[in-house]
């Protein structure tokens, strides 16, 4: 089943050309499963990032890093708001690519360089 998060995010991969997997279950090391809405590929970490509104996430954290998945847990997607392609190009951005260089988007962002803003 679906999730609201779940949800726009096809819609961003849809627009974006982004390869997600959603909803997603993976297994850590200790055996414990756990659900996200959704994997987001090629942005974050290794294995790429995985997508909640669950807090109670951050308790794998070091668990999932530890097996190259990132994660972000995000606010629930309000009703009826409307999708800013710019604001998810940001976010991805911030993100960062982990996919292949032949693979990156055009449209990706660099992040800021910290020397500039002195």
């Amino acid at each position: 089943m679906s999730s609201p998060l779940a949800d726009v995010w096809k819609e961003v991969a849809a627009d974006l050309g982004l390869y997600i997997v959603a909803p997603f279950r993976l297994a850590l090391p200790d055996g414990t499963n756990v659900d996200v809405d959704v994997l987001l590929k090629n942005f974050g970490a290794e294995k790429g990032i995985l997508l909640t509104t669950d807090f109670a996430m951050w308790e794998n954290m070091s668990a999932l890093a530890s097996i190259g998945y990132g994660v972000s847990i995000l606010s629930p997607p309000r009703q009826g708001e409307a999708y800013d392609r710019q604001t998810y190009i940001e976010v991805l951005s911030d993100w960062g690519w982990s996919g292949t260089e032949r693979e990156k988007p055009e449209w990706l962002q660099d992040p800021p360089d910290p020397d500039e803003e002195r």
